[in-house]
C-alpha cells in the first residue's frame, strides 16, 4: 500500500499526508516526518532529523538505537531491552 502511495505521489505530484505509529514505516516512505506528543508538535523534518535517540527516547519513553536500514538508507529504529 505504501509503495503504491510513494509512487502516486512521485509519478503525480500528489500530496499525502499518514498517520502511523510505526517509526520504521515512517521513515522508510516518508519524505518529511512530523512528531506529536500530547498535541504537542515534538519534532519536525526529514526523517533524520526527526528520528533521533533522544528524541525518540523523550516521547515515548523508551531506550531505542537509530542506525541507518541498509536498504533504504533511511533511520531505522531499534528497541533496547
Amino acid at each position: 500500500m505504501f509503495r503504491i502511495i510513494k509512487r502516486l505521489n512521485t509519478e503525480s505530484g500528489l500530496t499525502v499526508l499518514s498517520v502511523s505509529h510505526d517509526l520504521n514505516l515512517a521513515a522508510a516512505y516518508s519524505d518529511r516526518i512530523a512528531m506529536m506528543v500530547g498535541g504537542t508538535l515534538a519534532g519536525l523534518g526529514t526523517p533524520a532529523e526527526v528520528l533521533t535517540d533522544a528524541r525518540i527516547h523523550e516521547v515515548f519513553r523508551t531506550p531505542v538505537i537509530v542506525d541507518t536500514h541498509p536498504v533504504h538508507g533511511t533511520p531505522r529504529v531499534s528497541l533496547l531491552g
